[in-house]
């Protein structure tokens, strides 16, 4: 559980995707060698005080430290992050992009995760905002949290 300044977080969301199970591996087509696109994700459980969502993928396993491929905040606060989603706003990614970044083969074997934030509010940052600061203005908002593993690709 994630604790900010005001609250503990006490809520779970449930996060889940027909592309992959949890702790399995993402499939090629979500990949950069792929389409590099984000996989469906479905979300349960979201408080009714959420007034947004957010994304963020990561590779726990970077060098390092964990790199963020993936961060997007205003998404609407219903169950589903949409195949190749364009609804809300993404931040810069730690590979400067302002937009999804899927794993590439070329790593060795890395755990990654989606973590999904429920928000009270809408947090209104610029395109191409840096991770950091998204982490440091969503921290007082955050609702709910919920994530959900896989791997990049099999044991080699």
């Amino acid at each position: 559980m994630f604790v900010n300044s005001t609250r503990f977080i006490t809520h779970s969301l449930s996060v889940k995707s027909d592309a992959f199970v949890s702790g399995g591996l993402l499939p090629a087509l979500y990949r950069r060698e792929g389409l590099n696109i984000n996989p469906l994700l479905r979300i349960k459980f979201i408080p009714t005080e959420a007034r947004s969502m957010a994304v963020v993928m990561k590779d726990a396993d970077a060098p390092v430290a964990p790199r963020i491929h993936w961060v997007c905040w205003d998404l609407p606060p219903n169950e589903w992050i949409y195949l190749n989603e364009l609804r809300g706003t993404n931040g810069l990614n730690d590979f400067q992009l302002a937009t999804y970044t899927g794993p590439c083969v070329c790593n060795p074997r890395h755990k990654y995760f989606f973590h999904i934030y429920a928000l009270d509010k809408k947090l209104f940052l610029p395109p191409a905002t840096p991770a950091f600061k998204f982490f440091k203005s969503m921290n007082r908002h955050l609702l709910a949290e919920g994530s959900l593993l896989f791997f990049s690709q099999s044991h080699q």
